[in-house]
């Protein structure tokens, strides 16, 4: 039986965990499916990447080859913060845990300790699907620690990826989201990316089956008055060049038992496709618990023994982590309600 308070079995359980992509569809759609990318260092440098434009002209045999003036390149510099909580193990599991014990005993401790890391790195990975739409928004707040302020990274989304519908889309029976959806794709012109999927939640997602323009093409089309799932992604692709359409309506529950969605309730998000990788990474800086010079990157857990009357152990799962937005442009947020 492994020693399930040794911090690298915990580890290895937390890596081992890999991100439903069907959960948690940001993982699929921003960062293809890739966990996270590491850095050398807690600070996170890199270039926000424009789509090269224009043509290669013409040249006479005896010319010389014209320079290209290479397309804007601005930098990004931040550092990376590191995400942790812990669970308690109380006298009691400790005295089930580390007894020696028969087979089922030594098969529960294991199955108890990995429970409580399932449940620890569930609530890492909301986090960092919470990161993931934040950097979309344009800026991203991190929250204040016991220590430091609340600090924000503003990732410099351009306005012009940031619209207003002009009708907001609550007013069902005036606003028109197939001639706002149509218009912000002309947005992509020029980004080095094609505009292949709207995502709304299921607040937004409400208000275009009860708009009266989609309701009426829809009943001209099919000849029904409900509008189903199936019809209104039907409609939205034949109206929109073949774009996909997927509810999304994932979020967490804070401490007082409130819902928030990762992606608001008045706003809707139009994902673009480039041809030279994903729209951001998860960026890892390598933590220091193992050794002070050389680190460990991605999610890490470790167990702390808090002497006491009664003794008790801290298991603690975390990861320092934040987004990389690579293409600032490759997608429109907009304000719709």
């Amino acid at each position: 039986m492994a020693n399930v308070l040794d911090p690298y079995f915990l580890t290895e359980v937390v890596q081992n965990i890999r991100t439903d992509i069907n959960s948690y569809r940001g993982a699929q759609l921003l960062t293809n499916g890739v966990d996270f990318k590491p850095e050398l260092g807690l600070t996170i440098e890199y270039d926000v990447t424009y789509d090269d434009t224009g043509m290669t002209p013409p040249t006479s045999l005896n010319d010389p080859s014209p320079i290209h003036a290479a397309p804007v390149v601005k930098s990004m510099s931040f550092t990376n913060q590191e995400w942790r909580e812990k669970a308690i193990i109380d006298r009691e599991k400790i005295a089930v845990l580390r007894k020696p014990g028969n087979d089922l005993q030594q098969r529960w401790a294991e199955e108890y300790m990995i429970d409580r890391m399932v449940g620890l790195n569930l609530r890492l990975e909301t986090r960092f699907e919470w990161m993931r739409f934040q950097a979309l928004s344009g800026s991203l707040i991190i929250p204040a620690t016991k220590t430091k302020p609340a600090r924000t990274i503003d990732y410099g989304v351009p306005s012009n990826n940031k619209p207003t519908a002009a009708t907001l889309w609550s007013n069902v029976a005036t606003a028109d989201p197939l001639a706002d959806l149509d218009n912000w794709i002309l947005r992509f012109r020029g980004s080095g990316a094609r505009a292949v999927k709207i995502i709304a939640n299921k607040k937004v997602d409400q208000l275009l089956k009860q708009n009266s323009k989609i309701r009426d093409l829809i009943r001209y089309t099919y000849g029904k008055d409900i509008v189903t799932a199936g019809s209104l992604a039907e409609i939205l692709s034949q109206n929109l060049n073949g774009l996909q359409y997927e509810v999304y309506d994932g979020g967490y529950i804070d401490d007082t038992g409130t819902f928030f969605p990762f992606i608001p309730d008045n706003a809707l998000i139009i994902i673009g496709e480039g041809m030279t990788g994903s729209i951001m990474d998860l960026v890892t800086s390598p933590n220091n618990y193992e050794d002070i010079f050389t680190g460990h990157t991605g999610k890490f857990a470790l167990t702390k023994l808090i002497s006491g009357d009664p003794d008790q152990w801290q298991v603690i799962n975390g990861a320092t982590v934040l987004p990389r937005l690579k293409y600032v442009n490759w997608h429109i947020f907009a304000t719709v309600a």
